[in-house]
């Protein structure tokens, strides 16, 4: 048999593997899954990129003697392997997957680097002249007397603690200078776009959202390259001046991704006042519908980034919640949970229970007359500040720049 046909029936084989195993996967709500599927689905993967790797040939000399072949090859490798990550959670093996991810990564980033780790002068979001002047405006359109309190100077742990334990309802807040010599904001400047892509990895695998948000009928979903994000991002933020139009809209939108680049999470920690915070039942007591039962929640840390004009619609988050803005600017406005009577929530039968009907930013007053009568809080959050937004509280949010952001659930 030629190497050739060799070669395609290994493919042919290893994509059957894989095929089956997407089925299993989507033979049922993915919440659902079980763990035995999902170790299907990446022992598949873990196959299907075993069968590249035997592809390309063992140089010598890596650099001098690659092909356009090999580098397709290594490249289909690590994004088979990442494929399975993001799809399974990598229930097995999880160590070895990531270090043979990141090894890949670092062969094709030395082989075939993506322009934007080679651009000179480097590329900064969020570094145009124009984003000041975005945040002016927004900023004067504020009204004084609904703005989020701000603690200038961070709170003692005691102080925070006392804030979310009060008898009353616990209010949003923003505590600003907590990061000050944070390497995401110093050092390891996550607003580089060479420095986060080199971490990240330009050919590694990120889920995108793509619309203006997730309540949108033309709203979808989609798997591409973190260089192919970024490029995105960067090329949208050079054409600030041309409004992008909401359908096209991408958004890395509530992902784990210090779980899969733990690099990145050594750039900027899980806040003291997350680790040292109280029960979340002496936190929630003022809630009547409290499950007694429910489990103390783990630490539950998420990424955000995108390009101005990303909208994440009116909604509530099952626990305290402590918002990170580290690149950009959000505009983000808030309702106690006694508004809810006003903001018209989805049917609870329904998976969207947990947000509102009301488009904020084009909220249409004749099929929603009552929300005129919701009182809410806003503010405006930008590099290096934390907002608090208590379990409970809806809030609305609207990125004004190019913006990374991370939030820790706790």
């Amino acid at each position: 048999m030629k190497q050739t046909q060799l070669a395609r029936l290994q493919h042919n084989w290893a994509q059957v593997l894989v095929d089956h195993a997407d089925d299993l996967i989507n033979c049922t709500s993915f919440g659902k899954v079980s763990k035995s599927s999902r170790i299907a689905y990446m022992l598949a993967c873990i196959v299907k990129a075993a069968v590249y790797s035997i592809q390309f040939k063992d140089h010598s000399d890596l650099v001098a003697d690659i092909t356009t072949c090999d580098i397709y090859n290594i490249r289909a490798l690590l994004q088979s392997l990442d494929r399975g990550v993001l799809i399974s959670g990598c229930p097995i093996s999880n160590h070895l997957v990531l270090s043979w991810i990141v090894l890949t990564q670092q062969i094709l980033t030395r082989l075939d680097p993506h322009s934007l780790l080679t651009a000179k002068p480097k590329y900064f979001l969020c570094s145009s002249q124009r984003i000041p002047a975005q945040v002016v405006y927004k900023t004067s359109q504020l009204i004084p007397a609904q703005c989020v309190e701000i603690h200038s100077t961070p709170l003692s742990m005691s102080e925070f603690n006392l804030h979310l334990t009060r008898e009353i309802l616990p209010t949003p807040i923003i505590i600003c200078n907590v990061l000050d010599g944070c390497p995401c904001l110093s050092t390891r400047p996550w607003k580089d776009v060479a420095y986060i892509l080199s971490v990240m990895g330009a050919d590694r695998l990120v889920p995108v959202e793509i619309g203006s948000h997730y309540t949108d009928e033309s709203w979808t979903q989609r798997i591409i390259t973190a260089g192919e994000f970024f490029q995105y991002v960067v090329d949208t933020e050079r054409q600030s001046d041309v409004d992008a139009r909401p359908d096209e809209i991408m958004y890395l939108a509530q992902h784990d991704l210090f779980d899969r680049v733990s690099e990145l999470a050594s750039d900027l920690a899980i806040p003291d006042y997350c680790i040292m915070a109280p029960s979340v039942h002496s936190r929630t007591r003022w809630m009547s519908t409290l499950d007694s039962s429910m489990d103390e929640p783990q630490i539950c840390v998420n990424v955000w980034i995108g390009p101005a004009g990303t909208h994440s619609p009116l909604h509530t988050d099952p626990y305290d919640n402590l918002f990170t803005q580290i690149v950009g600017y959000k505009y983000i406005r808030l309702y106690a949970p006694s508004e809810t009577k006003y903001l018209y929530p989805h049917n609870s039968s329904t998976l969207l229970s947990n947000t509102s009907q009301v488009d904020v930013a084009h909220a249409d007053l004749t099929l929603f007359p009552e929300f005129t009568k919701a009182v809410y809080v806003e503010c405006i959050v930008g590099p290096g500040e934390m907002l608090l937004i208590p379990c409970g509280w809806w809030h609305y949010v609207e990125s004004i720049t190019s913006s990374i952001s991370v939030s820790f659930w706790f």
